[in-house]
C-alpha cells in the first residue's frame, strides 16, 4: 500500500516494455516538467537505468517532454530501458480473458474483461504467419 504524502504527489504504475510491473512510482510535478527530470527521477531514487530509455503511454503511443504533465494519479507508463520500440503485446497484458466465444477461419474470439475498468470485451486473436512471410518474401 502506497501512501501519498502531499496532496499533489501521483502515484505511476511502471512497467517494463515487457508488461511486467517494476513498481508504483511515486511522483511530484516538478518530476513532470519533462522527460529529462523524470528520468532522472527514475534513476536516482528508484535506480533504474534511464540511458536510453523511451516511455510510452498505456496505448503505446511514446511519451514526450509536453506529454508528462497530461499524466494522471493511477495512469500506467511503460519503459524500454535499451530503446527498443513499444511492445503492443502489452496490451493484451491488460485484460483477463475470460472464456473462448469462438473460432474460425481467420482466428479465435475471447471474451474478456479489463483488469482495471472492468470493461468487457471481445478480442480476436488472428494467425498472421502466413501473411508475414509473403510480405518478406515481396521484398
Amino acid at each position: 500500500v502506497t501512501v501519498k504524502m502531499e496532496k499533489n504527489m501521483k502515484i505511476i504504475n511502471l512497467k517494463k516494455n515487457s508488461g511486467e510491473l517494476i513498481q508504483e512510482v511515486e511522483v511530484f510535478p516538478i518530476n513532470l516538467r519533462n522527460l529529462h527530470s523524470f528520468l532522472f527521477h527514475l534513476k536516482e531514487e528508484y535506480f533504474i537505468k534511464t540511458k536510453h530509455a523511451r516511455l510510452f503511454s498505456n496505448t503505446g503511443l511514446e511519451l514526450f517532454d509536453n506529454d508528462l504533465g497530461y499524466l494522471k494519479d493511477g495512469d500506467t507508463v511503460y519503459i524500454d530501458t535499451k530503446g527498443n520500440d513499444f511492445n503492443y503485446g502489452n496490451l493484451l497484458h491488460e485484460f483477463e480473458m475470460v472464456k473462448k466465444l469462438g473460432e474460425g477461419g481467420y482466428g479465435k474470439v475471447y471474451y474478456a474483461r479489463h483488469k482495471v475498468t472492468q470493461e468487457e470485451f471481445a478480442i480476436k486473436y488472428m494467425d498472421i504467419s502466413d501473411y508475414l512471410k509473403s510480405v518478406h518474401s515481396v521484398q
